[in-house]
């Protein structure tokens, strides 16, 4: 896609049993407010019959999706606002960051605190994911929220950890968003150096903007904690039943071939 930022195919993963995540039925991305169109066109060519949109109120009010209107996509709004989801907009937050309490953060930290917190506040939204990923009728589906990144990185993460993926597999697909990520964060990085000389240190904000492995090993972690395991945790915390988790992997598992390389 060439304006839907951190686009792509979230399949063709190597399972624990041999299987492998099919391709063309899971994909994962940013906004789609930017997309062009060809990539409206684009969208519908894939036969995307559901957008999950994890993005806030506010957000999609501001920047509003386009939609392919004559493919008869079906669209799912499931907001997850973190306690440290800033709507206020970029003049805002970046004031904050000047003369605010944004000053004294450290934001490797925050992004830590943000997964936690989606694991331990949105088990609701997250299982409501994979119910609608469970669904044949949903397939394919196209996962997003703002930067494709943190919200939408984590659901994918418990999709591909449900789906029995390596663990290797797993983060390797979460951190391929830095390599969508580098034309954005060269842009973040422009802006940011007319803030220098109030304070503003560009690397001090690059983790907002990074997906970086110990924000899912914070999420991870964070399961552990509150339920003893991961499967507890789905089990518990997302009440997925076995019976749902072994429809979706009758529905995105599929034999790899005797040659098949894992990526």
């Amino acid at each position: 896609m060439e304006s839907i930022h951190n686009f792509r195919d979230f399949g063709g993963y190597q399972t624990s049993d041999g299987s492998r995540v099919r391709r063309g039925l899971l994909f994962r991305s940013g906004s789609l407010a930017t997309a062009s169109d060809d990539d409206v066109a684009g969208l519908g060519a894939l036969g995307i019959r559901l957008i999950c949109d994890l993005r806030t109120k506010s957000e999609r009010r501001r920047h509003p999706d386009r939609l392919p209107s004559s493919f008869g996509i079906t669209y799912r709004h499931i907001p997850m606002k973190s306690r440290h989801h800033d709507d206020s907009g970029v003049f805002a937050q970046l004031c904050s960051l000047v003369f605010g309490k944004a000053r004294r953060m450290r934001f490797d930290e925050v992004m830590e605190e943000v997964y936690r917190e989606y694991v331990a506040d949105f088990g609701a939204e997250l299982a409501a994911v994979l119910r609608l990923t469970a669904d044949p009728e949903h397939l394919p589906i196209l996962i997003h929220c703002t930067a494709g990144k943190d919200r939408t990185g984590l659901a994918c993460v418990l999709i591909h950890r449900v789906l029995g993926a390596s663990p290797e597999a797993i983060m390797g697909d979460y951190l391929c968003s830095n390599d969508h990520f580098t034309a954005f964060r060269r842009d973040i990085t422009r802006r940011l150096r007319r803030f220098s000389v109030l304070g503003v240190s560009t690397e001090r904000v690059l983790p907002l903007f990074e997906a970086r492995r110990e924000y899912v090993e914070a999420a991870f972690d964070e399961m552990t904690r509150r339920h003893g395991s991961f499967d507890a945790y789905v089990e518990e915390g997302l009440k997925v039943t076995d019976v749902e988790k072994k429809r979706l992997r009758e529905l995105l598992l599929e034999p790899a071939p005797a040659d098949f390389a894992c990526g």
